[in-house]
């Protein structure tokens, strides 16, 4: 598992900046897969960071911090995932 870590991230810093998102998600998702919430924040928040728009990211970054019982930041994030989704309803 550790090595597929290490394998994401490598190919998060060598491929354009918007597969370097989608591969800094895949490596949150692996995260949260694990049971890692508290690796997974960081990544998710890069990822938002990086495309503000992008509401799957919020809201899993939402889950994240609530799986941490960081209550007050999960409903910021989870606000913010309804926010875009009134400013761009699919």
């Amino acid at each position: 598992v550790e090595k597929s870590l290490g394998l994401l991230a490598r190919r998060a810093g060598e491929v354009p900046e918007a597969e370097r998102t989608g591969a800094l998600v895949d490596q949150a998702r692996m995260l949260m897969r694990e049971r890692r919430a508290h690796s997974a924040i960081p990544v998710y928040q890069e990822v938002v960071r990086r495309d503000p728009g992008n509401r799957p990211a919020w809201m899993q970054l939402g889950l994240a911090l609530g799986q941490q019982a960081r209550d007050g930041e999960a409903g910021d994030a989870f606000a913010r995932a309804e926010g875009l989704l009134r400013e761009y309803p699919d």
